[in-house]
């Protein structure tokens, strides 16, 4: 959300090009080639849903909503986490279609079970998309309450 689409992107990219070097990126100081072709590699691809959502969020409509006085700040933060959660729930298909396809020998019939095995992780990516959503309202408006309040004709 900080980033942006463009910014979110660009990262993502250098964090598959870090950890295609070798670099340990990945969860558990896991790097090279073998996690991005490992089973859990949809998770890793579905980031991408993540990002293009919430980065099209701030992108066209963060700034707007901020700084539309208290209400809009207040609107952000369900609207940023309803975003970023059904992100995180495309992530999970893609995990889901990645580990049928290439760690089980489970056919699609499978998805529906393999993807409810995600539940577990549903609360601590709550937590991490709040928090997000929380970081990006300060420090976005900082500027928008200055704005709001003329704060820059009393400090001068």
């Amino acid at each position: 959300m900080t980033l942006g689409l463009r910014g979110g992107l660009v990262s993502y990219m250098a964090l598959l090009v870090l950890t295609f070097c070798g670099l340990p990126m990945m969860s558990g100081g896991r790097g090279g080639l073998a996690v991005i072709v490992s089973p859990t590699a949809g998770y890793v691809f579905g980031w991408v849903f993540i990002i293009v959502l919430l980065g099209l969020y701030s992108s066209l409509y963060m700034n707007k909503l901020i700084n539309k006085k208290a209400l809009g700040m207040s609107i952000h933060l369900p609207v940023s986490f309803v975003i970023g959660m059904l992100g995180v729930l495309l992530d999970y298909a893609c995990g889901t279609l990645g580990l049928i396809a290439l760690g089980t020998d489970k056919s699609i019939s499978a998805f529906p079970a393999v993807f409810l095995s995600n539940i577990a992780f549903i609360p601590g990516d709550a937590v991490k998309i709040g928090l997000a959503s929380v970081l990006s309202l300060a420090l976005f408006a900082k500027p928008a309450l200055r704005r709001i309040l003329n704060l820059n004709r009393i400090a001068a």
